[in-house]
């Protein structure tokens, strides 16, 4: 396999990572319009539930580039299963 052959994987990977952003940016955009009414627990719950995903899938999305850019070994395994 040639360089064309890791340019059209790295393409196609950075591809696939730009919609996984995608989708995941329009399910906090979802997230956050959703009407659930004057319950203040279930804002509360939803907004703590909101913040704390998205700070560990910021983090893991962040050490799997970095780790990549450096070409070291992934230490932090985004797919455990």
């Amino acid at each position: 396999m040639g360089s064309e052959g890791f340019a059209l994987w790295g393409m196609l990977f950075l591809g696939l990572l730009a919609g996984c952003v995608v989708l995941i940016t329009g399910m906090f955009v979802s997230m956050i319009r959703m009407d659930i009414g004057d319950e203040r627990r279930q804002l509360i719950v939803g907004k703590s539930c909101i913040v704390s995903f998205t700070g560990i899938a910021g983090y893991l999305l962040l050490e799997t580039v970095v780790t990549i850019v450096r070409a070291q070994r992934m230490e932090v395994n985004p797919f455990p299963y």
